[in-house]
């Protein structure tokens, strides 16, 4: 007796269960879909129900207007509903009035007449007679300024010398005052005053009249004349006797003399002139500044939410053959590029002064202790944010950085200057170990070199200090004191002469590598100028660069400097040496302008050799040394 097949009979019932299950679903979807639709088709009715209300209510009305019409005479039907006879105004769809190509289509006879008939026509319409035309007028620029296109407006009014030479500059001039004399202009100025650097007054005044002036070419004297566009004036700038006082307003804090402060006690002669800030003060009007946005910059906080990170950096600068200048910078690392930003670096302290003179050094010691105070205080910030809205938030500041050069390094650390035996500020390094190939940097005990420690550095000075006093009772001459006391911190294996200045905070300073770019840049030039005179072979007789022929390496080496590289002042260097004393050793310091133009241009002064360069090895050391100096 064959056996009933279950599998197959519940395979049947899951067939039939899935196809009723489907069918149940299909006919939802569609009775959902048929009540949309029907929805649709109401909200369709009910809006031809009102467009065919809207049509009754039209339509009654144009069959009242008729009425009207015609209910008048045939004589008052004419002059009331139609200015222009239907001959007329068939005649003058055939010769439309066009403006093309900057000019009308059609004559000047027919443009005068239509004009007329166009003003009678709005007299009557805004209800102006022969006594008063002024209604019509109004209408007419009215209905102008609204019916047409901007572009239409332009077009017509642009060739229009009443509207050029009188409207506009009759709309334009009120403006003008208003805008001169406004706050807004005065921040023009004050931006302009101090784009660049400061301008001063004399630069000043010349921008000033260079760009609001020019001089009249028919006068016979240097007569100016206002530089206007289309009878426009331009904008002036604030004139300087009235800038300086809104900038003089302006409260930027309390500033300390340098001389009445930090010159006490000093030899009229070692007294400077100069200014500095309170720190405080200034790190809290900063953190206002770039807290209401004001900046444009994005504050980003690092570890601690309104925890400011601040860098500060001095150095010092020669101003012609005896003047020298002293300057410390703040700049906030939460913003812009992070550090060292020429836009985002505030002055601090100024001084006609060199970097390491007496109130300089009495500066310092006060800033240390500015430091100190401020790093341990919590402030009160009340700004104002870009929607009018008053905030106060607690903030703290950190100094964590000092950039600072080697030279200004040395002297904040109290050591000597990089040609002692031990020549670098941040590890133990000698010049005996240098070469050292093998040698580690790290504070392990494994490693060969290690970073300066503030604890040894106080007492290496304070054992230079005693021996000092030993050395000066000794009748021995000054250069033989001094080279004493250099073997002896030597022997110390240190570079420590002095306490450091900046106190504990000694081993945040920060190395500023221009003046190491500078040293490679010159160094990369030396090396090629030297190439270059030995492939040159120029003989002995020829003293001076106006001898050198045009096909010489040397002489196409300073047209390449000159035409391609704007380094013409280096150019004029090196002729100079080269006529003066061409035997001698030519030693350039490069300028932060000179580095820049030296490096981006190394490749066409390479390019400019390449014929002579027959040594592959030669120009692959030259191309190397390019990289070097770009790191």
């Amino acid at each position: 007796m064959p056996h009933f097949k279950v599998g197959e009979y519940m395979k049947k019932c899951k067939e039939v269960r899935n196809a009723g299950f489907m069918t149940k679903r299909n006919l939802r979807d569609a009775q959902a879909e048929v009540s949309q639709l029907e929805m649709e088709l109401q909200r369709k009715d009910k809006l031809l129900r009102g467009l065919q209300e809207r049509k009754r209510r039209m339509d009654a009305k144009i069959s009242n207007l008729e009425d009207e019409v015609d209910s008048l005479p045939e004589k008052s039907r004419f002059t009331q509903c139609s200015i222009l006879s239907d001959r007329a105004v068939e005649s003058r769809k055939k010769h439309p009035t066009r403006f093309q190509n900057k000019k009308f289509s059609s004559s000047l006879s027919v443009q005068r007449q239509r004009r007329k008939e166009t003003f009678a026509a709005a007299q009557k319409i805004h209800g102006g007679s022969e006594e008063t035309e002024v209604p019509g007028a109004i209408g007419i620029v009215d209905t102008a300024l609204v019916k047409c296109s901007q572009s239409i407006l332009v077009d017509v009014m642009s060739v229009n010398q009443k509207f050029n030479q009188s409207v506009m500059p009759s709309i334009y001039k009120p403006k003008l005052g208003e805008f001169e004399a406004s706050t807004e202009n005065m921040i023009r100025s004050v931006s302009v005053y101090y784009s660049g650097g400061v301008a001063g007054k004399k630069k000043y005044r010349k921008i000033y009249k260079d760009s609001s002036y020019k001089i009249a070419m028919q006068s016979k004297g240097k007569k100016r004349v206002r530089l206007s566009v289309n009878n426009c004036p331009i904008p002036r700038l604030v004139p300087y006797n009235k800038l300086m006082p809104f900038i003089k307003s302006i409260p930027v804090g309390s500033i300390y003399s340098v001389y009445e402060t930090l010159c006490e006690g000093l030899d009229e002669e070692y007294k400077v002139h100069g200014c500095y800030r309170n720190l405080a003060e200034l790190f809290i009007k900063l953190a206002e500044f770039y807290l209401s946005g004001c900046s444009g910059h994005t504050l980003v906080w690092f570890e601690e939410e309104y925890k400011f990170y601040v860098s500060l950096g001095g150095d010092g600068a020669p101003f012609g053959k005896h003047d020298t200048a002293c300057a410390w910078l703040v700049g906030f690392l939460n913003i812009g590029r992070g550090i060292l930003s020429s836009n985002e670096n505030f002055l601090l302290f100024g001084a006609n002064c060199s970097e390491n003179c007496i109130p300089v050094q009495r500066y310092i010691k006060m800033l240390v202790s500015d430091v100190q105070h401020l790093e341990q205080q919590t402030f009160k910030c009340t700004y104002i944010t870009s929607e009018s809205q008053t905030c106060t938030v607690d903030i703290k500041f950190h100094i964590s950085e000092f950039p600072n050069d080697l030279k200004m390094v040395a002297f904040l650390c109290g050591e000597l200057t990089n040609s002692a035996t031990y020549f670098c500020s941040f590890a133990n390094v000698s010049s005996k170990d240098a070469t050292d190939l093998n040698g580690q940097f790290g504070k392990e005990k494994d490693k060969k070199w290690h970073p300066w420690n503030y604890s040894e550095r106080v007492q290496v000075a304070k054992s230079v200090e005693t021996f000092k006093q030993t050395v000066a009772k000794q009748n021995i001459a000054e250069s033989t004191k001094r080279s004493k006391v250099t073997n002896f911190i030597a022997g110390k294996r240190s570079r420590q002469e002095f306490k450091p200045l900046l106190g504990p905070v000694v081993d945040r300073i920060h190395i500023d590598p221009l003046h190491l770019k500078n040293n490679a840049c010159a160094l990369a030039h030396r090396l090629l100028l030297q190439e270059v005179l030995l492939i040159s072979q120029l003989p002995s007789a020829i003293k001076s660069f106006l001898q050198v022929p045009s096909t010489s390496p040397f002489h196409k080496y300073i047209d390449a400097m000159r035409t391609k590289c704007n380094l013409r002042r280096l150019a004029n260097q090196i002729i100079r040496w080269f006529n003066e004393n061409r035997d001698s050793k030519f030693d350039y310091r490069f300028t932060g302008k000179d580095s820049r133009c030296f490096l981006q241009n190394f490749m066409f002064l390479i390019a400019a050799m390449e014929p002579f360069l027959k040594d592959k090895t030669l120009r692959h050391c030259l191309h190397f040394m390019y990289l070097l100096t770009c790191v």
